[in-house]
């Protein structure tokens, strides 16, 4: 994992973490105000104020609770995001999705439950982050 506060890279602000390719983690509760990248394998919990990001090449299995989340890779698992989330060409989504917003480009995989959040409580789960 890498930390950077001076650079923006394919989207992410300014303060944020990058799980790289060959990285493989498994069991973990991770928690940030900023945004997070992930391009390897990660299992367990995220818990971001930002934006999470799963790169192309990224693959998480667990829950992810954010502001945002905008999925290039695969995820299998509980997402809740109190803003959009989005699904990009070839993404791959096995779980259940609580959002403000939703986009889906044509080609993804998309086997899920969805449930779209009312005006007051994308504010209440802004509030939890």
């Amino acid at each position: 994992m890498a930390e950077n506060q001076k650079e923006d890279i394919n989207g992410l602000g300014n303060d944020f973490s990058l799980f790289s390719r060959t990285a493989k983690i498994s069991q973990i509760v991770f928690e940030s105000d900023g945004d997070v990248r992930i391009d390897g394998s990660l299992k367990g919990t995220i818990k971001s104020k930002g934006k999470v990001i799963i790169g192309p090449d990224g693959n998480f299995e667990g829950d992810i609770i954010a502001g945002r989340v905008d999925v290039f890779g695969k995820v299998n698992g509980n997402l809740q995001v109190s803003d959009m989330t989005s699904f990009f060409d070839n993404a791959v989504f096995d779980g259940d999705l609580t959002t403000g917003k939703i986009t889906i480009d044509s080609d993804v995989s998309f086997n899920a439950s969805c449930k779209m959040l009312q005006q007051a409580d994308r504010k209440k789960l802004k509030e939890s982050l």
